[in-house]
Order: structure tokens, then sequence, then C-alpha cells
């Protein structure tokens, strides 16, 4: 996500907690959340899925989906 997209995303959700930052090293604590999404990550590592475990709560749920190859752009102008 770009500075450009979270500030949209922030006009749009102006009740949303939104942070930019590296993946590998989100500043969060431990088990802070029951579901943690993660949408396109694993394409730029491994590690992102060791720190999405590490904020998941035990019993929780990790969603993953990758992003593959195909015609056309990743994201619209929708996409958020």
């Amino acid at each position: 996500m770009s500075i450009e997209g979270l500030e949209k995303s922030r006009q749009v959700y102006p009740h949303g907690v939104f942070l930019l930052g590296d993946i590998n090293k989100i500043p969060l604590l431990d088990q802070s959340f029951d579901v943690v999404l993660m949408f396109g990550v694993l394409n730029y590592g491994w590690e992102s899925l060791k720190e999405a475990r590490r904020l998941c709560k035990v019993g929780g749920y990790i969603c993953v989906t990758i992003v593959t190859p195909y015609h056309g752009d990743v994201w619209s102008d929708y996409d958020i």
C-alpha cells in the first residue's frame, strides 16, 4: 500500500485503524487478533507468515491469499 492508499482508506473509513510499515515487524503485541488476513503478502517472502502467527491469538485464524499472474493489472481503482 502507498501513502496515498493509506490516506484514501482513512477518508473512506474514518474510524478504522491503518498502519503502514514493514510486514515482518508489525508494532503490535503478540496474540492481538482473532483473525489475521494476508492478501498477496506471501509473494514477498515467507517471513510474513511467522509475523501473522505471532499476531494471531491461540485458536484464531490466519487467512492467506496469493497473487497469481494473469492478464491485466492486479489492483483496480476500487481496491483500497
